[in-house]
């Protein structure tokens, strides 16, 4: 924070941010019992090649506003990997901030809930706060 914050253009990397993540110890105690660093990691390299351009047909480019349209199936794909983003990033700032989320209005805590799956919210709630 206070090197962000030094004036100098800083920003940290993508790989010093997984392997901060990775390295700190609430962090890899999560991750251990759910995989949510490696799932983001996944998701990450998905996207990143999506917008940098994978493949030729990533890079293709519209000529005409009229000629882009709903489609419904990609969409439903768009959303599933929100879902994963969601799940993920969900349960590692709950699970790091453990104490505080208890303390959310029950009905906050349901949606965050509802973002991940049964097996992460078993763990985080198996979770003791004086271990966060």
């Amino acid at each position: 924070y206070r090197i962000m914050n030094s004036g100098k253009k800083w920003y940290m990397e993508t790989r010093e941010l997984f392997e901060y993540a990775t390295s700190h110890p609430d962090l890899a105690q999560l991750e251990s019992k759910f995989d949510a660093l490696g799932k983001l990691k996944s998701l990450y390299s998905d996207l990143s090649g999506s917008i940098h351009g994978r493949c030729v047909v990533d890079l293709e480019m519209r000529v005409a506003l009229n000629k882009i349209v709903f489609e419904q199936e990609l969409m439903d794909r768009h959303v599933v990997f929100l879902e994963r983003c969601a799940e993920a990033v969900n349960f590692l700032l709950s699970g790091f901030h453990l104490r505080q989320v208890r303390t959310f209005q029950v009905e906050d805590r349901r949606i965050i809930m509802r973002s991940i799956s049964a097996p992460g919210r078993q763990i985080l709630s198996n979770l003791r706060t004086d271990e966060r």
